[in-house]
């Protein structure tokens, strides 16, 4: 596993550690900070999150341990922030789910991926998607961030 800091404005912190328990290609270290970087900056508070990347059977898993549903699942939040502390917790996102779904909608991998990711940190950062219109606001968020970041998004 790899810590990687990045700084970002207003003094705001943001630390991810990544950890690819499944191989993820497509996605660039680099590309992640920045994204970390950018959402940070755009929703004004920082954070520090692990972010990792499993297969469908670590996915489906923790989303039957923690969530009690019984399939794969795109993205895991777990919010570890302690009373007065700072914002942090763990994001897992599952890439090989990406890349099916990514292929039936003939979008790029490496965009839905990215994807996921961006949807995780808002969770973590407390946006919830329980309704209609709460899914569409973090949709058109996460693709905003994305392409404030000059990432893909598969829209």
């Amino acid at each position: 596993m790899r810590t990687k800091t990045v700084a970002v404005p207003a003094a705001i912190l943001t630390r991810v550690e990544i950890s690819k328990r499944t191989p993820v290609p497509e996605v660039l270290d680099s590309e992640l900070e920045v994204l970390a970087r950018v959402m940070a900056d755009r929703l004004g508070r920082g954070y520090c999150a692990s972010l990792s990347f499993v297969g469908d059977r670590e996915s489906r898993s923790l989303n039957r341990e923690w969530l009690a549903h019984d399939w794969t699942t795109d993205v895991i939040s777990f919010d570890l922030t302690t009373p007065g502390g700072e914002c942090s917790g763990e994001i897992v996102v599952n890439p090989v789910l990406a890349r099916r779904v990514a292929k039936r909608r003939g979008v790029d991998p490496r965009a839905e991926i990215l994807f996921y990711v961006a949807h995780g940190i808002l969770h973590l950062l407390g946006y919830d998607d329980a309704t209609p219109e709460e899914r569409e606001a973090m949709h058109e968020l996460q693709t905003e961030c994305l392409r404030a970041a000059g990432l893909p998004s598969p829209d």
